[in-house]
């Protein structure tokens, strides 16, 4: 999880509450502890920084010329002339005639370069940077001028439909410090105006809030408590519907109201801004109001639609079960975290959390149920699936799956994870056959990159989806199912899939075909029908494909990697 960096003022606020206890010789040990810390590379830079800082003018080193601020300008300006070529160059296609630049002296082919080169972004960073010095030198003017140059043109740039590189820079604080300068440099007469054009337009890709503009300094803002009572009035004359004009209507009525006016705010909203609930929340939970918090997420559970926000009210209510001790609480709020969003991630959290109280057999019927009832997305339906298969519904997920096609599994797994499931079976869950293991796993979150569909929280199970569709398939009793049925379905889907994806030379799929096909063979082979898994395999190396010299490397590679096939690779 990312560490949010404090904002000034409370960070040197903490430093100076931690230093103010010690004496002279506890400090002087305390800055020769930093010193010792510092590398080789940066003792000449601390050494500057210590000497500029100390009282004594004698001590201190001149320091180097300074850039006017209308030289900045102009060299902004001139910054934003060289990336809108660039982006022009990109669109059109001539980016990438040009010799000379960037990309020709890469190894590879930059198919899409980022709207900034690497000079520009470490430009446009130095920029942020001299525009700080300004800052906390105390040159307001000078420090809105460049901060105004450079967000404007960052505004400008992304008009044109790219995201811009991280240039390592804290935009939100920068943000923050150009619309302090805006706020004391205003009359008290044009405050109000000036202010509410800065931080209600689509200025900053890190908007700032108030709270950030008041601790960009130590000093207060002058003025702050007739102003705050005027920006609350203005802020609620505005469509609080707009994301961006709610975060400021909540933020200015708990600084002048407190709590209790911003729970009427958010309930007057209701559902048609779920912000202020979540601001509710937030709130509550920095007060450690867990029976407020737990009562209150409950409340936006049933008002709020599905979606992230919805998702975002039941991790609330997670956290104030634990903290609460309440599982029946806890429970509810993975339940719900699910429903808001149904994902693989959420799911696992769900039946892990359910498993812990032993609740995972009726937990796991509720979620069919639910997914069953719903008009389903295809990543639903796939999600249904895993969901009986870690139940051990085989019977129900066949059902779903009997119409389907023998192709297009990478793009909707439902089927091929189905298939794997049903060969698992067929070969009495033998942990041997490694092929059909890893057919199943491929076919789930835990064989790819990363887990998909997630909001503000990771995956909070250790456990992973492979391992419980497992845990299902290894509950039912076979003797209970229509095995020969099972089987035909396998066999046909599967001979279906391979003979299409080679007979029209899928050449990237070739690895798939091989190992739907060598899954079949490990089958037989693992209940002792070798005669009829070599034949198989046979036929599809020598036969059918004998000119296909790609597939048959795939064949020869995937029976290789077998426990159970392995030594029919020189029989190929």
């Amino acid at each position: 999880m990312k560490t949010t960096q404090p904002a000034l003022r409370p960070y040197l606020e903490t430093i100076e509450n931690r230093c103010r206890s010690l004496d002279k010789e506890s400090l002087l040990q305390l800055i020769l502890s930093l010193a010792k810390q510092v590398g080789t590379e940066k003792r000449n830079d601390f050494l500057q920084t210590l000497n500029s800082s100390l009282p004594d003018g004698e001590q201190q080193k001149p320091e180097p010329p300074e850039i006017q601020a209308t030289d900045l300008l102009a060299e902004i300006e001139e910054l934003r002339q060289e990336i809108e070529t660039r982006i022009e160059s990109i669109e059109d296609g001539t980016y990438w005639d040009d010799p000379d630049d960037d990309w020709d002296d890469s190894d590879y082919t930059d198919e899409e370069p980022d709207m900034l080169n690497e000079y520009q972004q470490e430009a446009l960073a130095e920029y942020f940077g001299r525009a700080d010095q300004y800052f906390i030198r105390g040159d307001k003017k000078k420090a809105k001028d460049i901060y105004g140059a450079l967000f404007t043109l960052m505004s400008d740039t992304e008009e044109y439909g790219y995201y811009l590189p991280d240039i390592k820079v804290n935009l939100r604080e920068a943000g923050a410090r150009f619309a302090r300068c805006v706020y004391e440099l205003s009359s008290e007469n044009e405050r109000l105006d000036a202010m509410l054009e800065i931080m209600t337009e689509d200025l900053f890709s890190a908007p700032p809030l108030l709270t950030d503009i008041i601790d960009a300094e130590t000093d207060d803002l002058k003025g702050f408590d007739s102003f705050l009572s005027s920006w609350k009035t203005a802020l609620a004359e505005d469509d609080f519907r707009i994301k961006r004009i709610a975060e400021l209507q909540l933020e200015a009525t708990f600084m002048h109201s407190g709590i209790t006016a911003v729970g009427e705010l958010a309930r007057n909203w209701g559902k048609e801004q779920p912000r202020g609930y979540l601001f509710w929340l937030q709130e509550l939970e920095r007060e450690e109001n867990w029976e407020a918090m737990r009562d209150i997420s409950s409340e936006a559970l049933v008002l709020l639609p599905d979606g992230r926000e919805r998702e975002k009210a039941a991790n609330y209510l997670i956290d104030a079960g634990k903290q609460l001790a309440e599982d029946t609480i806890i429970l509810t709020g993975y339940r719900e975290q699910f429903k808001s969003e149904p994902s693989t991630g959420r799911l696992l959290n769900l039946i892990t959390e359910a498993s812990r109280q032993q609740l995972r057999k009726k937990e796991l019927e509720q979620i069919c149920i639910f997914l069953s009832e719903k008009d389903q997305t295809h990543a639903e339906k796939n999600l249904l699936i895993k969901s009986l298969l870690m139940s051990g519904e085989i019977d129900l997920a066949l059902r779903l799956c009997e119409q389907d096609k023998a192709v297009g599994w990478s793009f909707d797994g439902g089927p091929g994870l189905l298939y794997g499931a049903v060969l698992y079976l067929l070969s009495d869950s033998d942990s041997s056959c490694t092929i059909i293991h890893n057919l199943i796993e491929s076919y789930t979150e835990s064989g790819r990159i990363y887990f998909g569909g997630y909001a503000d929280r990771p995956v909070e199970s250790d456990s992973s989806d492979f391992k419980e569709i497992l845990l299902g398939l290894q509950s039912i009793d076979t003797s209970s199912l229509d095995l020969e049925h099972y089987r035909k379905w396998a066999w046909d889907i599967g001979q279906k899939r391979v003979n299409h994806i080679v007979s029209n030379t899928h050449r990237k799929a070739y690895e798939r075909a091989a190992i739907t096909l060598c899954s079949l063979a490990e089958t037989m082979a693992i209940k002792g029908d070798v005669d009829n898994a070599q034949s198989l395999l046979h036929e599809y190396y020598r036969v059918r494909y004998n000119r296909h010299p790609a597939f048959r490397q795939e064949m020869r590679e995937v029976v290789g990697k077998s426990k159970v096939l392995c030594g029919m690779v020189g029989e190929l």
